[in-house]
């Protein structure tokens, strides 16, 4: 009996100790299993994080390859446009070139052109002088000096465009200058009269330097001839001033002035009706006192050189 119990009992011992066994060795499956399932977790996420990158990877190249492609095809189109611009700017020079031939080629004709009209009124004075020694009429010789000394005044325009580049204008104050000089030489006035030459920096255009020299001649040829008697102290003046783009020359002695019954407006001489049409010639302001001796005022607009022809009125 006593053994039937303890069999009994080893065998309950041995069930339990089997059924705990199984238990852990479920536990334990079930732990490995959990590591396993963890393990995966892991390799499919390493395995996603590689996919990933890749595909960045793949994205950058494409990206990079895309960027490479942009900058190539801009590349090539700034070369192309370099080529092309740098084509114009060969055609640009060349035209250029051909341009400042036509224009050194025109120059050249236009200074050839005033070398020989100033040779030709050079020949017409010298020939006029020549027939100085046949006449003995002074009214004629008079009248042949002054057509000298106008054509002097045309003669040294052309010998200044001549000489200088510049053809569209002239420095005032040497032309003036001379124009004064040549009629003291002509007149042979010096250490008679006192010429005064006040003269401000201003070039003059072509077309009214022609004018302008004439009506100076008239002015000083008049001064010379006319103005003085007896007085000792005999003076011209010449004043030439600009201001706000107007030009205002003054000629001006102290003289015994024009007689009283004399009518400028009404006068008949050829100095004073040269003066009146060359001021109109220029749209210029002719103004004539007699006041302690004669002055004659000529006011105008200075002309823009590049809106007037360079050999017109000459």
């Amino acid at each position: 009996m006593l053994s039937r119990n303890y069999n009994k009992q080893i065998g309950r011992m041995q069930m339990t100790f089997d059924l705990q066994k199984k238990d852990q060795e479920i536990a334990f499956k079930a732990k490995h299993i959990d590591l396993l399932t963890h393990q995966n977790q892991l390799q499919n996420s390493a395995l996603h994080s590689q996919k990933m990158i890749r595909n960045l990877f793949i994205a950058s190249v494409l990206l990079l390859m895309a960027l490479l492609a942009v900058l190539y095809n801009r590349y090539k189109l700034k070369h192309q446009a370099n080529n092309d611009l740098q084509e114009q700017q060969e055609e640009i020079n060349t035209q250029n070139e051909y341009l400042r031939q036509l224009v050194d080629e025109r120059e050249w004709l236009l200074k050839e052109v005033h070398h020989r009209v100033k040779n030709n009124l050079q020949i017409v004075i010298s020939l006029l002088n020549s027939q100085l020694s046949n006449i003995k009429d002074v009214v004629a010789i008079d009248v042949i000096r002054d057509s000298q000394n106008r054509m002097r005044s045309i003669s040294l325009i052309h010998q200044k465009l001549y000489q200088f580049d510049n053809l569209a204008t002239i420095d005032a104050g040497d032309y003036i200058r001379e124009i004064a000089l040549y009629l003291q030489d002509s007149f042979d006035t010096f250490g008679h009269i006192k010429l005064r030459v006040d003269v401000a920096p201003v070039r003059l255009d072509v077309s009214q330097a022609v004018p302008i020299g004439l009506i100076l001649n008239e002015a000083i040829t008049n001064s010379i001839k006319y103005a003085f008697a007896d007085q000792t102290d005999k003076q011209v003046s010449i004043n030439l001033t600009s201001t706000d783009n107007h030009v205002r020359l003054m000629i001006s002695d102290n003289g015994k002035g024009l007689s009283p019954e004399i009518d400028i407006k009404q006068s008949k001489s050829l100095g004073m009706q040269l003066m009146t049409g060359l001021s109109r010639q220029i749209r210029a302001q002719l103004k004539i006192t007699s006041n302690n001796g004669l002055t004659i005022e000529l006011e105008w607009q200075q002309a823009d050189p590049f809106h007037t022809s360079t050999h017109r009125g000459v």
